[in-house]
């Protein structure tokens, strides 16, 4: 607030006076409040009052009275004197006297609280010792597969005094519904695999309660174990080993064992409930069946068991032991191993290295790519199509023996398939005496075979032969590209074709050329 001051003629402050209040009409915020046994007494502690934005907490006030109920403001009831501190011992006469209690603050402009409470019950001094017991689910059971079980509870020996002794059971770190001691109780345990606790707490008439609970623990386990992998390979004539790995139970019980059951044919046993079934220890992961006949087909199943008896549906495995397992080998060629075809229609010519006839019957199976399921018996021609377009063919050949040992890798066969004929050069014919000397060049096969060779056909006169099928041909050595062509008459016209061939035969049309030795 600002004053200033004016006399009679009108003279006015030239310095103003001034005063400050702090305005507070909202009262304080509740704390929390606790009640301690004492001597002939009992100890208030509280805190968390908070008075915000305002004056400040000044003082607190205690209302308090007997019974369960406590003072409903800190205006009645008996109240002590008020107080700064945190904390008010208040004399109790009487032993197992039950009283409620009201804590107050007030703050600089004089609100109150609506208080924080709290019930207690003074007690002898001598007696603060919490009762102390024990709880067991199931009877000590490490797994269960029931949410519903069975606790027993036990109390060690109390004191005359302490009168009747509650308990207080719960599944977490917390309780607060407590109940006349039992030596048993149904209990259902939280929801879910794995190991679930049960915490109890215990209470005598004066309160004293166990600081921490006592526990047990056991595994919920509701799931059978999940199933892992399993693998068959042949470790000796007559005998199959089955290796497993990767079955698991997660948070449950933990797997105990692995049952093993078999039967002849390609389809394992249902369960492994069925038949006559191996009991293998947990740190098993591996089983030789022995004394099965070469080349009849087993089928197995390996189920995990867990510690309270959930069994997995398994995983299953077929096998075939055989005398040994070296693949028949051979080969095969295209079209009698030439090196190009102008047809996707071919031969295959095919053929095995030597077998022991304990093998036979051998099959084949015949493919344009690196993957084959067609398999026939061993045929030593087979007529073939490859795929179109000019360019190298792969044919692929396995061979499988009658024990089903298969080449690991297909035999190969290669040609290119070339159905263009090359493109013409040219050429030059050269006079000399009764002679003439022809030589060309540019010819090309492009993607094709290639150049295996060429032919050259010639007639007297001016005009070449229409093809190099007509005419006269003239021997021409390998990889030649020019010649002599001699015993000519001088004077006289020769003309020529030159035609390239590929290796599938392919004949180009030709490039000509005409000449005359002179006279």
């Amino acid at each position: 607030m600002n004053v200033w001051f004016r006399d009679h003629w009108g003279n006015t402050s030239q310095e103003l006076a001034s005063d400050t209040i702090l305005m507070d009409t909202t009262a304080p915020a509740n704390g929390m409040v606790a009640a301690t046994q004492g001597d002939a007494s009992l100890t208030l502690n509280w805190s968390g009052f908070d008075d915000g934005t305002g004056s400040g907490i000044d003082r607190y006030q205690v209302a308090y009275q007997a019974g369960s109920v406590a003072p409903s403001s800190c205006n009645v009831g008996t109240k002590p004197p008020v107080t700064t501190d945190t904390t008010q011992d208040i004399s109790i006469p009487a032993n197992n006297a039950t009283y409620s209690f009201r804590v107050c603050a007030i703050d600089g402009a004089g609100n109150m609280s609506s208080g924080a409470t709290v019930t207690s019950k003074r007690q002898m001094v001598s007696d603060t010792t919490p009762p102390t017991g024990t709880v067991s689910i199931k009877d000590g059971a490490a797994a269960t597969t029931s949410a519903l079980v069975t606790l027993k509870l036990t109390l060690d020996p109390v004191a005359v005094g302490d009168g009747t002794i509650q308990m207080c059971i719960s599944n977490n770190a917390s309780c607060s519904a407590w109940s006349a001691f039992a030596a048993t109780k149904s209990w259902t345990l939280a929801a879910g695999t794995g190991t679930k606790t049960v915490n109890v707490w215990y209470r005598d008439q004066w309160g004293n309660t166990s600081p921490e609970p006592n526990s047990d623990t056991i595994i919920l386990d509701t799931a059978a174990p999940v199933n892992g992998k399993l693998t068959v390979e042949q470790s000796a004539t007559g005998t199959l080993s089955l290796n497993w790995s990767g079955f698991d139970d997660g948070a449950g019980s933990g797997i105990v064992a692995y049952w093993t059951v078999s039967q002849k044919g390609t389809v394992a046993p249902s369960s492994c409930n069925t038949l006559t079934r191996e009991t293998l220890a947990a740190d098993t992961t591996t089983l030789d069946y022995t004394g099965l006949v070469n080349g009849t087909i087993s089928s197995f199943r390996v189920c995990a068991v867990d510690a309270v008896g959930k069994i997995s549906s398994g995983a299953t495995v077929s096998g075939k032991p055989v005398p040994h397992t070296d693949p028949p080998t051979g080969t095969v060629t295209i079209n009698g191993g030439d090196a190009g075809a102008r047809s996707t229609a071919v031969k295959l010519t095919l053929a095995l290295d030597p077998v022991d006839a304990t093998d036979l019957p051998v099959q084949m199976c015949v493919s344009n790519s690196t993957t084959c399921s067609a398999w026939t018996s061993f045929a030593g021609t087979k007529n073939w199509t490859l795929p179109a377009g000019i360019g190298t063919k792969t044919v692929n050949v396995w061979f499988r023996d009658k024990w089903g040992n298969r080449s690991l890798e297909p035999h190969v066969g290669t040609i290119i398939l070339d159905t263009t004929a090359p493109t013409n050069g040219t050429v030059t014919a050269d006079p000399g005496d009764a002679s003439l000397t022809l030589t060309w060049d540019g010819f090309a096969d492009g993607s094709g075979s290639g150049i295996a060779g060429y032919r050259v056909v010639f007639q007297t006169g001016s005009l070449a032969p229409a093809s190099c099928s007509v005419g006269t041909p003239i021997p021409v050595e390998d990889g030649a590209t020019t010649l002599e062509h001699t015993g000519l008459v001088n004077g006289t016209t020769s003309s020529y074709r030159v035609c390239a061939v590929d290796a599938a035969g392919n004949v180009s049309s030709g490039a000509t050329a005409t000449g005359m030795p002179p006279l």
